[in-house]
């Protein structure tokens, strides 16, 4: 009775249970087979505008892409340079598998925004390229990228926006596209293409600044309407009046560049210890350089640490006049001198080491 049941179950149900297991197949099959669409995903606080992996004319392969800064801050893609001259771009790194040669391989490129410093929406162009050729996927074949992206926060630098020396930071990446075929970028006028990662003529910071290295401070000099003679009484009564000209990497006036001037304790003589200001204003904070490259701040101190271990002297606290703007640093040559000769006024108590002549 038994196998007979079973027999008309399935000579019943047989067709419906035919029917389920077909469709079970084809559903299998068409979600392996359904082709994978493009993709360029940073996440969702970034997002790509274009993205493009291509087979150049001579073998290798590039991809490049770009993407608009939404991260809400401002970033820098450069890095000081370790000789202390200028800035250098930060070197990203790419990763695929079974590109360019077999297993998993990492490729360096860089990634640019049209300054120095990347605001939020700034255009960021990108572009990675693959020297090998053993493996080189056929044309229309679809490959999965993926980028590590290394960038400074610049407004986590105290001295931001006269500097940008913030935390280093990291995003990933992933990008879905197919290969495409070849760009022959010498059929161009001059070879030169925006954004492909090369400075080339008659490309120029103006016209593509993604490729053209931006210009930055690199000098900067700092003169003070005050001298080492006259007395430094002001305490919030008198502003001196500070001067920093800022010149870019070739020697030419900056305009635009931020400034931060400060006073900065001077070289004591020797056995003297030379105490600080502890409390001043420099106005405005951060200066701005005009189209001559000069930036001008007023500055009156208020307080200051000037206490020696015996006698009282009649010098009172040295300190200089110094200046910041990226990694150009410059000082006054001259000094400013607070007049000891009231110290009881300001309680200031200045004195000589003991056994100083």
């Amino acid at each position: 009775m038994k196998a007979q049941a079973a027999l008309e179950f399935i000579t019943t149900y047989g067709w419906a249970l035919m029917t389920i297991l077909l469709v079970a197949i084809a559903a299998y099959y068409f979600i392996q087979a359904k082709p994978v669409t493009p993709q360029c995903d940073f996440g969702p606080t970034i997002e790509c505008s274009s993205y493009q992996f291509f087979k150049k004319t001579d073998g290798t392969m590039r991809l490049r892409f770009t993407m608009a800064n939404s991260l809400g801050k401002v970033i820098s893609l450069w890095a000081p340079n370790p000789s202390g001259s200028g800035y250098l771009l930060i070197s990203q790194i790419l990763t695929v598998s079974n590109i360019g040669k077999s297993g998993v391989n990492n490729y360096s490129g860089t990634c640019t925004g049209p300054a120095l410093y990347v605001k939020n929406g700034d255009l960021i162009s990108c572009n990675f390229d693959v020297p090998d050729k053993n493996l080189v996927p056929d044309i229309g074949r679809m490959v999965k990228l993926d980028t590590t992206i290394k960038y400074t926060m610049c407004e986590t630098d105290p001295l931001y926006p006269a500097r940008c020396n913030g935390d280093n930071r990291t995003m990933y990446g992933s990008i879905m596209t197919p290969l495409e075929a070849g760009i022959n970028y010498s059929a161009l006028p001059n070879g030169a293409y925006c954004m492909d990662g090369t400075c080339t003529w008659p490309e120029n910071y103006t016209t593509c600044p993604w490729d053209c290295q931006p210009p930055y401070p690199k000098t900067i000099s700092v003169v003070g309407t005050d001298d080492c003679l006259r007395d430094r009484l002001e305490k919030d009564t008198e502003f001196d009046q500070i001067n920093a000209t800022v010149k870019d990497q070739y020697g030419h006036p900056l305009p635009g560049a931020y400034v931060k001037i400060y006073p900065e304790d001077m070289p004591g003589l020797p056995g003297v210890v030379v105490q600080h200001i502890t409390s001043y204003t420099v106005d405005p904070p951060i200066a701005v350089t005009d189209s001559n490259g000069v930036a001008t701040a007023l500055f009156s101190w208020h307080a200051c640490d000037c206490c020696f271990p015996d006698y009282m002297c009649s010098i009172g606290a040295i300190y200089r006049y110094a200046a910041v703007s990226g990694q150009a640093y410059g000082i006054d040559p001259k000094c400013g001198v607070i007049d000891g000769s009231e110290f009881q006024r300001y309680g200031l108590y200045c004195c000589y080491p003991q056994g100083f002549p």
